[in-house]
């Protein structure tokens, strides 16, 4: 019923990580990764790839040079599930919140998105792996307004990303449709206009108990126009 989809650059590390904790939990759904790395991060995770293929569903393409806007419109030609969800490279989705976001949003055609709760931690030298410095309550949006301008209103009086909520695929399609036209537009193109657009098509919710883990470093961005 849903598909993460992946884009990543240079990070190999992370993204190994990211698909041992996938394979640690059993999460059958598919994996779509599209990877805009250098030649040496592109190869360590082909091999990495290739020893997850008999317990994970993962579609790996590679998009060199390709920015991460651009990276996302094709990862969402490659989903076929009805339901999808972004990760980046450096966080975590709970399987079974994701499930409970599925089943509410089939419940629900009012609705456009849901997610659970959300966590940001921090690790030692920012690294892949070592010891957890701190870590914190990660905001969400929820628009549950019940005309269109009211959700916008409110959402952007009091902003944050939906990127990290589930959707279904064609809205997410529906979200990046004209995004590389505005991805110059410092954040609009590939953050703020599809969350504009996903508040304005339906109710956003969220459920209770964990669903996401972010980790904050050094190389973390937003993701429209940085990977990470």
């Amino acid at each position: 019923m849903i598909s993460l989809f992946v884009p990543t650059m240079n990070r190999a590390k992370f993204l190994i990580r990211l698909l041992r904790y996938y394979e640690s939990v059993g999460f059958k759904g598919p994996i779509c990764i599209g990877d805009s790395s250098d030649s040496g991060d592109v190869e360590r995770a082909k091999e990495a790839i290739e020893l997850f293929r008999g317990d994970l569903d993962i579609v790996y393409r590679e998009y060199p040079g390709i920015d991460g806007v651009s990276c996302v419109q094709e990862l969402l030609k490659l989903v076929k599930t009805p339901y999808a969800a972004f990760v980046a490279d450096d966080d975590f989705m709970v399987p079974t919140a994701l499930q409970r976001c599925v089943d509410f949003l089939d419940a629900n055609p009012d609705y456009t998105a849901a997610h659970g709760v959300g966590a940001l931690i921090s690790v030692d030298s920012n690294a892949a792996y070592g010891p957890m410095k701190s870590a914190g309550y990660y905001r969400q949006p929820v628009a549950e307004e019940a005309s269109s301008s009211q959700r916008l209103t409110n959402f952007l009086g009091n902003y944050s990303v939906i990127h990290f909520s589930v959707h279904r695929t064609e809205t997410w399609r529906a979200m990046y449709k004209d995004a590389t036209q505005m991805a110059d537009w410092k954040r609009f193109g590939g953050e703020l206009l599809q969350c504009c657009l996903s508040v304005i098509k339906g109710k956003v919710k969220e459920i209770d108990g964990l669903y996401l883990i972010r980790q904050v470093h050094d190389r973390h961005e937003r993701f429209p126009l940085q990977y990470g």
